[in-house]
């Protein structure tokens, strides 16, 4: 019914997904698939970003998602919906367990905890914004859908900036490539010349 204000027209629509006389099953699954997704990656992920570092796997989590993204955008079949959704889900251990532990590796002990909290009230907000958009600016999630892969793209842009953990690669007994990127924090950050030679 496109003349009934709560309907989302491209969901319904014949020409996209057509999901007016779907399986609720398979409707219920574009939701699940995410969950699905997110439960598999929490097994496995955060060993991987003990093992292999923090920055590879976070930036390798975001261009998967992004993949992803762009193929909901696109997609006309129910079926990658649902599997796209299933990749967003094992990117997001990804994004937040490994992500939030990248950022606090690169801050002062005093600052992580509320950062952390920052973080995740941001990333809760997700859900208000969303709520907003459709109660009160638009039915059509492409618009906001699309402002998301743009967002996604700024971040993956600014990951090519941000080196690997400090902290990650100390620990791990990588000490040329500590002092590498401890160097280039230290001229990001207006200093010259440190000392790294306890390193």
């Amino acid at each position: 019914d496109y003349s009934n204000p709560r309907n989302l027209v491209n969901w319904v629509d014949p020409d996209k997904l057509d999901l007016t006389c779907e399986d609720p099953v398979l409707i219920g699954l574009i939701g699940g698939g995410y969950f699905i997704g997110f439960a598999i990656s929490s097994i496995f992920v955060p060993a991987l970003g003990d093992k292999h570092g923090r920055k590879d796997l976070f930036f390798f989590c975001y261009v998967l998602q992004l993949m992803a993204y762009v193929c909901i955008f696109l997609s006309k079949n129910i079926y990658w919906v649902i599997w796209s959704f299933i990749i967003v889900g094992l990117c997001a251990s990804g994004r937040q367990a490994i992500g939030i532990l990248y950022m606090n590796e690169f801050l002062p002990e005093d600052y992580q905890a509320t950062a952390t909290t920052y973080l995740n009230i941001g990333d809760s907000m997700n859900l208000v914004i969303q709520c907003s958009y459709f109660g009160l600016i638009s039915n059509n999630w492409i618009y906001l859908h699309g402002f998301g892969i743009l967002w996604v793209s700024s971040l993956i842009y600014g990951l090519l900036r941000i080196p690997e953990s400090p902290k990650f690669l100390y620990t791990n007994k990588r000490f040329d490539e500590t002092r590498e990127v401890l160097a280039h924090i230290a001229i990001h950050n207006g200093i010259e010349g440190p000392d790294l030679t306890a390193i």
